[in-house]
């Protein structure tokens, strides 16, 4: 058995967690960078320190850790999975080796993009992971990290809730995930569709690109009097408009106002149509598309997305702030391009393990999908 627990990142909530944590006392502490073992002094020096944050925190492997619990071969140390894809199986077996190595250890988790990055904390001892949990709050004031102030960038979340999840494990983590980032392209959508089983029961695509153009009478096809590539052509039905009320938040300026982005309903009639429709997303300028099944009550969605994209435009949001109330109103939750930047990172969550499991197992057969991490 091991206790785990992710984080969202910032520098100071770091710091400070691992600091109160130790009490201050860094005598059994070491830090693995770059293939090499090196006892830590400080956390406010060298590659900790707020020049170096960027590089170090997601671009390179890393890991600061206890004492051993046993000893073993460096060459067998299998490496974090961080980057371009991994699979459930890599992450089973990195986990259950840093528990059975290391008395506790933490380590980056997630990829590159602001929102998205976090790290992990793991022991076996269930005293040490409670101790880590409440050595410093795990919720903040997100105007107020130090990465924002430092590099400038607008931060408009008064409260950010720092700790996306926690787990005991007693046998695989891949039986307890229930968040999925990847990456995926070519094939976008097809892994939910199929471990889904929407060939029975299309689900609802929601999006802005889905309302129909402004002087269009008919509602039934949102598509007309807009320019795309010759192929696309989807079959699908029209469900609704959806309204969103949003209190954006200017905290500079200590103010705020209200505006109403119209997101369209629709139901694909087929899987080439899904496909087809997810795919000119995903290589489009980021807009909101998210997917849930049929069975989802859209009055209670329309409600939390309004909360959702109040912060979502902000460059330190991701959706892993709001997955606990996701799974409140919907059985499964699907989010293209949602990290709004380049890397093209989608989000699949549902509160079922067993398709969780099956999507990830759909991306690892593809070759036009990644599987970055999970949650």
């Amino acid at each position: 058995m091991y206790y785990l627990a992710f984080f969202r990142h910032d520098l100071l909530f770091f710091k400070e967690k691992i600091k109160r944590f130790l009490n201050g006392d860094l005598s059994k502490v070491w830090l693995e960078h770059e293939n090499q073992e090196n006892a830590l002094h400080s956390l406010d020096t060298g590659i900790f320190s707020p020049e170096n944050y960027c590089n170090f925190f997601h671009l390179r492997h890393w890991c600061i850790h206890g004492s051993y619990i046993k000893e073993f071969n460096r060459q067998d140390r299998p490496k974090l999975p961080l980057f371009n894809g991994t699979s459930m199986e890599q992450v089973n077996t990195l986990l259950r080796w840093l528990s059975e190595r290391y008395l506790w250890s933490i380590f980056p988790w997630g990829r590159w993009g602001m929102g998205f990055s976090s790290f992990a904390f793991l022991s076996r001892d269930r005293s040490l992971h409670d101790r880590f949990l409440e050595a410093s709050p795990n919720q903040a004031d997100i105007n107020s990290l130090e990465l924002g102030l430092k590099f400038c960038l607008p931060c408009n979340i008064p409260q950010c809730n720092l700790l996306i999840s926690k787990y005991d494990v007693a046998g695989n983590f891949s039986d307890l995930a229930q968040v999925l980032l990847f990456k995926e392209l070519k094939e976008a959508g097809m892994a939910v569709w199929d471990a889904c089983g929407c060939d029975a029961t299309a689900p609802f695509l929601i999006g802005e690109i889905y309302v129909p153009a402004p002087g269009y009478e008919s509602l039934d096809d949102p598509w007309s009097e807009q320019e795309f590539d010759p192929e696309f052509d989807p079959e699908y039905d029209f469900v609704k408009i959806m309204e969103l009320f949003i209190e954006e938040r200017d905290t500079n300026l200590y103010r705020a106002y209200i505006f109403h982005p119209r997101l369209g309903v629709v139901r694909p009639r087929n899987r080439k149509s899904f496909n087809l429709m997810c795919r000119h997303d995903i290589g489009s300028e980021p807009d909101i598309e998210i997917i849930v099944p049929q069975d989802t009550n859209l009055e209670l969605l329309q409600s939390l997305l309004g909360k959702i994209e109040a912060d979502r435009d902000d460059w330190l949001y991701s959706d892993l702030n709001h997955f606990e109330e996701l799974l409140e109103v919907v059985q499964w939750f699907y989010g293209l391009n949602r990290d709004l930047r380049d890397n093209y990172y989608s989000l699949f969550v549902s509160r079922q393990n067993a398709l969780v499991q099956k999507v990830a197992a759909h991306l690892s057969a593809s070759k036009h999908s990644d599987l970055i991490s999970c949650f």
